[in-house]
């Protein structure tokens, strides 16, 4: 399985997608800027969003890539990102906790 190509989304792409499905979180980093230029040097061309959270009173930008139906399916498109990405540690990601952590910051 192979992820989809696509372009870089923003949070609001990410809250109309459906809560049920998963991604791959890929990055989280405290600048906006980084986890865009993470992006465009390792995983351009992907679909992916970055969108804006908080975690322990801290804000954070998350990266991730693809929106699959099931689990399973995620976890089997990991070995289909590039290297660098992959050495980061991705891991699926529920998209309607991708959406609470978003709402908590707007």
């Amino acid at each position: 399985m192979s992820l989809p190509r696509g372009t870089l989304h923003d949070e609001l792409w990410l809250l109309r997608q459906n809560p049920d499905h998963y991604a791959i979180q890929a990055l989280a980093i405290s600048s906006e800027a980084a986890a865009r230029g993470f992006y465009a040097q390792h995983a351009q061309g992907l679909q992916a969003a970055i969108a804006r959270t908080q975690h322990q009173d801290q804000r954070w930008y998350v990266l991730v890539f693809g929106v699959y139906a099931e689990a399973p399916r995620a976890r089997q498109a990991i070995a289909s990102l590039p290297a660098p990405v992959r050495d980061n540690g991705p891991f699926v990601r529920r998209i309607g906790d991708l959406q609470e952590a978003i709402l908590t910051v707007r």
